[in-house]
């Protein structure tokens, strides 16, 4: 970023309305300039500076609305029990006839659960379309909202430059528990005494705070929260009849109920990062320049 190496860190943050070009550099010119280090390719941000002219004020604004949509088309409680009834008669232990007796046996581990599939056998026969199905991804989505606000002054003569911006952007996630703040600084001066010499600095602070969200380390977990409530069984459902969380809904110790972990679950980072650059350039002679 404006020729300085970053050690550590992306581009997220750098307010984008501060950037003023962004260059990649790859295979042998990237390696020529940053040696093993651009082995991989360089993106080069230059941001913006100061320029010559009457003071000018910006101000840009931004609006974002973001939702989650999954194609993926998961099956009702009607399905699921049917699905579940055959993997038994596989096993050899359940008739080609469902029966209520034997539908207990395989279903009857978590009693509210039990009672939702029960509702099929209302009749006296089975009826699987009356099996409520619980929609769990809707219960950990949200519609995400997004503000990005930048001011920014600029201006100078033939002698200085300067430029000067304020940022602020909020992003909420589309999964609860996620969400992104960021507050950006940046001003820049640059002197211009004589023809053959230019000094000046710039300075770009940054604090942000993430909440990255429900997550699992193991391999095999779910990975967000998301995923875990696209797991849960159809015909369980989240809450017992008095508002308390059913731990494992469904009866299946391998299955934990994820509705409420984003309460639970906090993974929050803080960053405060400061870039800081100071510079100055001589002409030698015509087109070669130390800096």
């Amino acid at each position: 970023m404006d020729g300085i190496p970053l050690a550590a860190g992306g581009i997220e943050s750098i307010n984008p309305n501060d950037i003023e070009s962004i260059d990649i550099l790859k295979d042998a010119s990237a390696t020529a300039v940053y040696g093993s280090r651009g082995a991989n390719g360089v993106v080069l941000v230059t941001t913006k500076q100061g320029r010559s002219g009457k003071l000018s004020l910006n101000y840009i604004g931004t609006t974002l609305v973001e939702k989650m949509y999954d194609r993926i088309d998961m099956m009702n409680s009607e399905q699921y029990i049917d699905f579940r009834r055959d993997a038994y008669r596989r096993a050899g232990t359940y008739p080609t006839v469902p029966t209520l007796q034997d539908d207990e046996r395989i279903f009857g581990g978590d009693q509210y659960a039990w009672a939702n599939v029960q509702k099929g056998w209302e009749g006296g026969t089975w009826n699987g379309s009356q099996v409520p199905t619980t929609n769990w991804t809707d219960m950990v989505l949200k519609t995400g909202i997004s503000h990005d606000h930048t001011v920014s002054l600029s201006g100078g003569t033939d002698k200085m430059k300067a430029y000067a911006s304020l940022g602020y952007l909020v992003q909420d996630g589309t999964q609860l528990g996620q969400d992104f703040e960021r507050f950006n600084t940046k001003v820049s001066v640059e002197l211009n005494p004589v023809k053959w010499l230019r000094f000046g600095g710039s300075i770009n602070g940054t604090f942000s705070l993430q909440n990255y969200g429900y997550a699992t380390t193991n391999a095999t977990g779910p990975g967000n929260l998301y995923f875990a409530a696209q797991g849960m069984l159809p015909y369980a459902v989240p809450f017992d009849a008095n508002g308390n969380r059913i731990n494992l809904p469904g009866g299946d110790i391998n299955i934990l109920n994820p509705i409420g972990e984003d309460q639970y679950n906090i993974n929050e980072r803080k960053v405060l990062r400061t870039l800081g650059v100071l510079f100055a350039e001589v002409d030698i002679i015509k087109g070669l320049k130390y800096r």
